[in-house]
């Protein structure tokens, strides 16, 4: 099945709650029936390109584009609820987990949102360049201490600057950094269950990573160009996707 609508790329995707929400720079966020394949609705707002899309764990939906803006919206009803303000360039991440709301961008830096507020309560500045992916992991209780994940909530950055980052949420401040992938630009991360760490980016290739040691695991190797997002699914399957044109499936 085909959704159809956009009328420029599709930057960004998220899902939750029965929709998929699809972002574009066209200057629209688009909600879509799972089951039916139906755009129910056309979020407009922002200035210029949509970059990202966020449905959160709560049922919560945001959105960022090159205006440098962050917009919570009402899923049901397509209004605009908030306006968040603070990055100086073009946001191109966002995250959301623990109650708060994190978003990246060409600004370097990585800002943590305050979900019950909507005040900025952190910026966490160690990147030198852009920022590219965020996801967040936060481990089950009891999790064991020789885990091969981490053991307390984290957020993971990748960037532009060919590092990956682990931050304390918690501390808002940066606890480990993971170099790899012939130091060249990294576009995507994404978290398995207990905490596995996957990066990939410029090099083609995607690394598992053990978060408490620093260490790569393995690399998993297969496309022919720069891989630029990865998706991990509840059954444990992993998509990313390539300059390459093509989609692959990991087990």
């Amino acid at each position: 099945r085909n959704l159809t609508g956009h009328n420029r790329a599709v930057s960004s995707l998220s899902a939750g709650g029965g929709r998929l929400f699809s972002a574009s720079e066209d200057g629209t966020v688009r909600s879509w029936v799972v089951a039916t394949g139906e755009c129910s609705r056309v979020l407009t707002g922002h200035e210029g390109y949509v970059t990202a899309v966020c449905m959160t764990a709560e049922g919560r939906l945001f959105s960022a584009g090159a205006d440098r803006l962050i917009n919570e919206w009402d899923p049901s009803t397509g209004r605009r609820l908030w306006m968040l303000q603070g990055h100086t360039r073009i946001i191109l991440a966002l995250a959301s987990g623990a109650g708060k709301l994190y978003s990246a961008g060409n600004d370097h830096t990585i800002r943590v949102w305050e979900m019950s507020t909507g005040k900025c309560v952190a910026v966490l500045e160690e990147h030198s360049d852009w920022v590219f992916s965020l996801a967040v992991y936060i481990p089950p209780p009891n999790m064991p201490r020789n885990a091969q994940g981490p053991t307390a909530p984290v957020l993971f950055s990748s960037s532009k600057d060919g590092s990956v980052k682990v931050w304390d949420v918690e501390g808002a401040k940066c606890v480990r950094t993971l170099v790899g992938h012939d130091r060249l630009p990294v576009r995507a991360v994404a978290v398995a269950d207990g905490g596995r760490l996957f990066s990939a980016g410029d090099d083609k290739g995607i690394v598992e990573w053990d978060v408490p040691r620093g260490k790569a695991v393995r690399t998993l190797a297969g496309h022919q160009a720069a891989v630029s997002s990865l998706v991990v699914t509840p059954n444990g399957l992993m998509y990313s996707g390539s300059g390459d044109t093509t989609i692959r499936i990991w087990d």
